[in-house]
């Protein structure tokens, strides 16, 4: 899971940093029906659509195993110091404090 989360993280960052796949246009295939969609146009340092997204927040679920299950030692949390909108069609993730702590994100 741990592993999981990092490579959709560095997978985020690094469509930041690039430019990434938001700066190409998506043509649809033909037959295709676009169940989600989001084009991350908040303001700059701004969270994410509430309406679009959902954050589980702290180590677990209530009534459930800790550490998410899996031992995981990071505080999942929804601060816009961990995951926001950088004002350009994106979104972007990054690491703060000194305790691994993630924008645990689902659609």
């Amino acid at each position: 899971m741990l592993s999981a989360v990092l490579t959709l993280l560095a997978g985020t960052i690094g469509l930041v940093i690039s430019g990434g796949l938001a700066s190409r246009p998506f043509h649809r295939p033909a037959g295709w029906t676009t169940m989600f969609s989001d084009d991350f146009n908040g303001a700059a340092n701004s969270g994410l659509n509430r309406a679009n997204w959902l954050y589980d927040i702290g180590t677990g679920y209530q009534g459930g195993a800790a550490n998410w299950g899996t031992g995981e030692i990071e505080s999942a949390t929804d601060s816009t110091q961990n995951v926001y909108q950088d004002g350009n069609g994106h979104m972007a993730s990054r690491r703060s404090g000194t305790v691994p702590d993630t924008g645990r994100r689902a659609a």
